[in-house]
């Protein structure tokens, strides 16, 4: 129900150009039981308030002070709950997600892994 729910979003995200939402192309890599991936993964990122996620996906499901990065890997869409406050407000704009000190975003998906998302052109990881 959770994958229906998450590719209606992207389809609702391409139709509705007006969502409240920031699109950004990042490097993302995760955590295994070997480590940190040897390589990063240059990917399409969603970002959205819990509240947008919440109006989405037509649930309660999502932590409304939190933003979540959603994206496509491995032929899976992943949800990471980022763990940093970014103080987006009720919508995520551009402004919320690269105006930090940090180029790194760290948080976790749905099923515990870890990710590290770069929202800039070079991250030192």
């Amino acid at each position: 129900m959770k994958k229906i729910l998450l590719s209606l979003f992207f389809i609702i995200a391409a139709i509705i150009p007006s969502q409240a939402l920031y699109v950004q192309t990042c490097s993302v890599r995760y955590y295994s039981s070997f480590g940190w991936s040897t390589t990063y993964y240059d990917v399409t990122v969603f970002f959205l308030t819990g509240r947008e996620m919440n109006e989405v996906t037509d649930t309660y499901e999502f932590d409304i002070y939190k933003v979540y990065a959603v994206f496509e890997w491995m032929g899976m869409t992943i949800i990471v709950k980022i763990s940093d406050n970014l103080y987006c407000g009720s919508e995520t704009d551009q402004q919320c997600i690269t105006a930090r000190f940090s180029s790194i975003l760290e948080g976790h998906d749905q099923i515990g892994r870890k990710w590290k998302i770069c929202t800039r052109g070079y991250c030192s990881w």
